[in-house]
């Protein structure tokens, strides 16, 4: 075993010391030029690859593809999209995202001589993924997860979950006008969710399949009604008195809507021919009539 009392001095001969096997190799009258190279870039080459090996993103980390998923429009029921990011006692300083990325970050930064700052994603914190996309009332946020931890070798450690959150510069949407034969995927300008059928009753979802598909055509009088693709029903209020929405077979008055642009770019206010009352969206998934032309009773029409 080696210790530092038995480490050779730089100045003096160890009693006991043996030739070196580089030098015994480089006296040798068989060591060649091309022997001599052969032998050090060998050595060079496997001390290389070791190295390689041993820097962390040259391995593939099995978490690596769950940490760069993220959710649109809710978080799959952990919280209401009209919530921008949670719970607010995070961290959400500017230096908790990668460079250039909307995504948490994960290295490790020296702030100065005692503290030292390492970052970790989180990769299933969100319902299996690591992020989610809020859409409501204001510029769209996605909030990345991880945790933030400060080694300080002068004083205290601590650590905090921390959210790279970011406002994401959406292009102004262009506005969508429903016409004859068009189908649509309609959305609500609060929740980011989108009309879908279920069975005769009409909830918002963040889904994206058949049930949420609804193909407008227009009565000789101009209002607009809206056949769901998957149950071959339409659009309509309960009755004039149960205003739930729901799917139905009739095209009387309670299937028929008028369209007003609404306050939000791109988005439309949906009346109810027979009951007069808006077409608005609540926490949960439910729909409702409602007199008000805010957020929740706005409305796009994204072409499928």
């Amino acid at each position: 075993m080696t210790t530092f009392k038995t480490l050779p001095d730089a100045l003096n001969k160890p009693t006991d010391a043996r030739p070196s096997r580089i030098r015994q190799f480089l006296i040798d009258p068989r060591a060649t030029r091309r022997r001599v190279l052969k032998m050090f870039t060998g050595a060079g080459v496997a001390m290389g690859l070791g190295a390689i090996g041993s820097i962390p993103l040259s391995r593939p980390r099995p978490a690596y593809a769950a940490a760069y998923e993220e959710w649109l429009n809710s978080c799959q029921g952990y919280y209401a999209a009209s919530t921008v990011c949670v719970p607010t006692s995070a961290y959400y300083g500017s230096d908790n995202c990668a460079p250039g990325s909307t995504w948490h970050r994960e290295d490790r930064v020296r702030q100065d001589s005692c503290v030292e700052i390492r970052y970790t994603h989180d990769p299933t914190s969100c319902n299996g993924r690591n992020a989610w996309v809020w859409r409501g009332n204001g510029p769209s946020a996605k909030c990345s997860d991880g945790r933030r931890y400060v080694e300080n070798s002068c004083g205290s450690d601590f650590s905090a979950f921390s959210i790279c959150r970011t406002f994401l510069d959406d292009e102004p949407q262009e506005t969508v006008t429903p016409v004859e034969g068009g189908t649509y995927r309609i959305e609500n300008v609060n929740y980011g969710s989108f009309l879908e059928a279920a069975d005769f009753n009409v909830t918002h979802s963040s889904g994206t399949g058949d049930a949420t598909h609804w193909q407008a055509t227009f009565t000789s009088g101009g209002y607009l009604q809206l056949r769901n693709v998957d149950e071959d029903r339409r659009l309509r209020f309960k009755s004039p008195t149960e205003l739930e929405a729901q799917t139905w077979t009739g095209t009387g008055n309670r299937t028929q809507w008028s369209l007003a642009p609404g306050s939000t770019e791109g988005a439309f206010v949906l009346t109810n021919k027979r009951t007069e009352t808006n077409l608005a969206a609540r926490r949960g998934g439910v729909l409702i009539s409602h007199d008000g032309d805010g957020n929740k009773a706005q409305w796009r029409f994204v072409a499928v």
